[in-house]
């Protein structure tokens, strides 16, 4: 009877352990997985935060070219500006030549120059006139190119200012998983039941 029980007891012992092994190994294999995942899930956001970070030097790099872009236009526009000013004095010197040539051409014809020599002074005058008309019309056509040119890269600016903000707000929260993948990757490793 006293082998019979010991026995009894010894199988019983044994099938506790082995249930036990078998509880543990499946715990430790379910610890496992959720580790492999945790870290699958880890190594993507590296790469996803490897590839954002790129992303962000490009843009940031755009966003440089695209302001040196801006201060030139914006130097081109100024020269433009004091362009389109001494242009506009030079119109109104014109005006005033015409003025000139009239007054000059009734004083030739009172002192006795002939046609000819009139026509070849007033269309001399007439040229000057017409050159410096189609100058003032050049750089009145390149201005206005200038500020295409620069509503553009303005439109652009803030374009490339938004995404390199959402940039900011999509690298924060990937950061803020990141941080909470790390720290929950050893709080999950702790085996359940053991003391602190």
């Amino acid at each position: 009877a006293v082998v019979s029980t010991q026995s009894t007891g010894i199988t019983r012992i044994t099938r506790d352990s082995e249930a036990m092994t078998c509880k543990s190994n499946a715990w430790m294999q379910g610890k496992a997985e959720e580790i492999n995942t945790l870290q699958d899930k880890l190594r993507e956001a590296n790469r996803v935060a490897g590839s954002l970070k790129n992303e962000k030097k490009s843009l940031i790099e755009a966003t440089d070219l695209l302001q040196a872009t801006n201060q030139q236009l914006k130097a081109n526009l100024e020269t433009q500006k004091i362009e389109l000013e001494r242009y506009t004095q030079l119109q109104v010197r014109c005006t005033q030549q015409e003025g000139f040539i009239e007054q000059l051409e009734a004083r030739l014809a009172k002192h006795g120059m002939s046609k000819s020599d009139q026509d070849r002074e007033i269309a001399k005058q007439m040229g000057v006139i017409r050159d410096l008309h189609n100058r003032l019309q050049s750089h009145m056509d390149t201005m206005q190119d200038l500020n295409r040119q620069l509503s553009t890269l303005n439109q652009e600016n803030y374009r490339l200012k938004s995404n390199l903000e959402k940039e900011a707000i999509l690298r924060r929260s990937l950061e803020d998983d990141m941080e909470t993948l790390r720290n929950d990757i050893p709080s999950r490793q702790r085996p359940a039941g053991k003391g602190r």
